[in-house]
């Protein structure tokens, strides 16, 4: 039975009219901060529960914003010291981590970022040319690292533990981000929760339900006080398991879907066991994980952040996918035959294919066939 988010949904639902998929990200996100360093599925070495999650949608889809501003509130009132810094470049938060804590005399290796503006973030980081995609990829895998510089002492954060919640509009994803940030698996890292169902849109938002924050927030602290009284590992129930590994096989690929959705789907793997972690922490903290648990992760996975992943794909990868069939038709004007069309976006994954299906199915291109036997394509 659900101690914290069965109450965390009842007050985002009556604090905001931001979609209910938001809110659940939420109350996960706000889980998983707090549960940094104290629970962990224990499989292999140990599976920590960080999450990177993107709440994304259309610029006038409201309340990203606010869904993010609900998580940092929560972990604050509980955890202050594990809210990282808002505006930050990455040499300066790792700076940030290496401070010692003035309470407890250790580093800051385990923290959330909450990006009301995740946008801002992918700006700042084209505009400093540095390289905060692989340095966000290396904090979320959690090895330990050290940074030398020629003119300032070296950093070394050790098992770093690091959460990201942000919210971006579509319209910035396609501006800042590119197919290659799935290739270098930065986003193949993340949760993305796109809106399923728009709730009616009031004018002003309703008054704060204090009494449902403050019961969440009374549910969530006894929780937190279990993990931080006696950390460790839960393990996988034997029903969880075989739930798991059934699901793994029946994630749909679409006819035709090739690229980063098979990649993300092995990516996606280590991500329900998180999600399945937190709804068991939810349940009860000290159990195996629950084959309710796992089912509670799957169910999220199926009817929200699998079809998200797959739009934010689109999102990010239609601008250069329209230019390359600017590209695609200029040269067909000749014949452009198949193997060059590969040999041409070679290391573009899934966008070779992608271009091809489109040809195939266009009707302003004449297939034939050389000497040779290669298709060559003609423009009509």
């Amino acid at each position: 039975m659900s101690q914290f988010m069965g109450w965390w949904r009842s007050f985002f639902l009556q604090a905001t009219d931001a979609p209910a998929v938001y809110g659940e990200g939420a109350g996960l996100m706000v889980l998983s901060t707090l549960a940094l360093g104290h629970r962990w599925v224990d499989t292999g070495q140990g599976i920590s529960p960080n999450l990177y999650m993107l709440l994304t949608g259309d610029s006038t889809v409201a309340r990203k914003t606010t869904a993010v501003r609900f998580a940092r509130q929560a972990v604050e009132e509980l955890a202050p010291d594990l809210v990282g810094p808002r505006d930050y470049t990455m040499e300066g938060l790792y700076k940030w981590m290496q401070m010692k804590d003035q309470t407890t005399g250790k580093g800051r290796n385990k923290l959330g970022l909450f990006s009301e503006e995740f946008g801002t973030d992918l700006a700042r980081a084209e505009a400093y040319g540095g390289t905060m995609r692989e340095d966000m990829c290396g904090l979320y895998d959690g090895d330990d690292f050290t940074k030398v510089r020629a003119k300032s002492d070296s950093i070394t954060i050790l098992k770093p533990r690091v959460n990201l919640f942000g919210g971006v509009a579509y319209q910035l994803l396609g501006q800042y981000c590119s197919r290659r940030d799935w290739d270098t698996g930065f986003f193949m890292r993340f949760l993305f929760v796109t809106p399923i169902v728009m709730r009616e849109k009031t004018d002003l938002q309703p008054k704060f339900p204090r009494a449902h924050w403050q019961q969440a927030m009374q549910q969530l602290g006894q929780l937190y006080d279990a993990w931080k009284s006696n950390p460790f590992g839960l393990s996988l129930s034997p029903a969880a398991t075989a739930h798991y590994a059934q699901y793994m096989k029946t994630i749909p690929l679409k006819p035709g879907e090739e690229g980063a959705a098979p990649i993300y789907i092995q990516r996606l793997g280590p991500n329900i066991l998180k999600l399945a972690l937190l709804y068991q922490l939810d349940r009860d903290p000290c159990a195996d994980i629950s084959i309710d648990a796992m089912n509670d992760a799957c169910n999220f996975v199926t009817y929200c952040l699998w079809n998200s992943f797959r739009t934010a794909y689109k999102v990010i990868t239609a601008k250069e996918f329209e230019t390359a069939i600017s590209e695609v038709i200029d040269l067909s004007i000749t014949g452009i035959k198949t193997a060059d069309l590969f040999d041409r976006f070679r290391g573009e994954r899934g966008l070779p294919q992608a271009l091809l299906a489109h040809i195939k199915g266009s009707l302003d291109f004449d297939r034939s066939v050389d000497a040779n036997g290669d298709e060559v394509w003609t423009r009509k």
